[in-house]
């Protein structure tokens, strides 16, 4: 089945992108970046403007690795696997704690219509914990802007 074969005839559903997100001050990106494998798609210095947000400051440091953005039928399953990818990293999420970084799973929905039921098992939710990973999760209109770039 295709998502096309799914959409309702009033709207097309929702668009997720799930991310990485670590503050803190003296964050050393190039660490992370290597630490946990994946390419920041931002990373901003306290005080730096956001792109594309203008007045918007950083007030602290900070390193975000974005997925791209796809249509989304289970919110569960998408941030179930971005806990797989993470807990292969688990070592590293411990180290960067130990440093005094807040590290979060991010989730930002893009609504056309049809938002996903947002919803996490415990199991999920425990994992989370595990890996001391704080959770976030934003629901956006129809405008993208630039929030996940």
């Amino acid at each position: 089945m295709n998502v096309e074969d799914v959409l309702p005839e009033n709207g097309s559903y929702a668009e997720i992108t799930v991310g990485v997100d670590v503050r803190g001050d003296g964050l050393r990106p190039d660490e992370i970046t290597r630490g946990l494998g994946m390419q920041p798609t931002r990373v901003l210095s306290k005080g730096s403007s956001w792109p594309g947000q203008p007045g918007r400051v950083a007030s602290i440091d900070a390193w975000v690795s974005w997925s791209p953005l796809s249509v989304c039928l289970d919110l569960e399953a998408r941030v179930k696997d971005a806990v797989a990818a993470l807990r292969a990293r688990a070592h590293v999420l411990k180290q960067l704690r130990e440093q005094g970084l807040l590290i979060t799973l991010c989730v930002a929905i893009y609504g056309h219509g049809k938002f996903p039921a947002i919803s996490l098992s415990s199991p999920t939710i425990a994992e989370l914990g595990e890996l001391g990973l704080a959770l976030d999760i934003d629901c956006y209109g129809t405008d993208r802007g630039d929030n996940c770039t």
